[in-house]
């Protein structure tokens, strides 16, 4: 595991990110992350939608 991998494992961090309100969610494959970003734009595409924002 590299020092980033094991950073963001750290039960300290996901705590105070936790506290701001991010969720540190590790991919596990090029393939899981790009579910990840797939299902992401879903949720903004949504909300964005939701919202009825226009652009001028």
């Amino acid at each position: 595991m590299n020092p980033s991998q094991r950073l963001w494992r750290n039960p300290l961090l996901k705590a105070a990110l936790a506290r701001e309100g991010t969720d540190v969610a590790l991919s596990t494959s090029p393939e899981n992350f790009g579910t990840f970003l797939n299902e992401d734009a879903k949720f903004w595409v949504n909300l964005v939608k939701s919202a009825g924002v226009k652009l001028d």
